[in-house]
């Protein structure tokens, strides 16, 4: 279980800081950047904390996780459709 943690942890903390620098570029461009922001940062911080103690109440936190991975998902195809409209 604590293996299935970190990797977790890991995808949250990748996809958070590809998040954050999809924000900068949206920024420089003038586009709406802040949901993207917002939500990178939120993934970075998630995957920090699950990869630093995957043992503390595992269910708890990949359920937390997996809805952190549902919305930041939402948040990447509503950016799409606002970029491409």
């Amino acid at each position: 279980m604590s293996l299935a943690g970190i990797v977790v942890g890991f995808v949250l903390l990748i996809h958070g800081i590809h998040d954050i620098q999809n924000a900068r570029e949206h920024k420089a461009l003038g586009y709406d950047w802040k949901l993207s922001m917002g939500v990178g940062i939120a993934a970075v911080v998630m995957g920090l904390i699950v990869m630093i103690n995957p043992f503390s109440t595992m269910e708890t936190l990949l359920r937390i996780a997996g809805i952190f991975l549902l919305v930041d998902g939402l948040a990447d195809l509503l950016m799409v459709w606002r970029t491409t409209h």
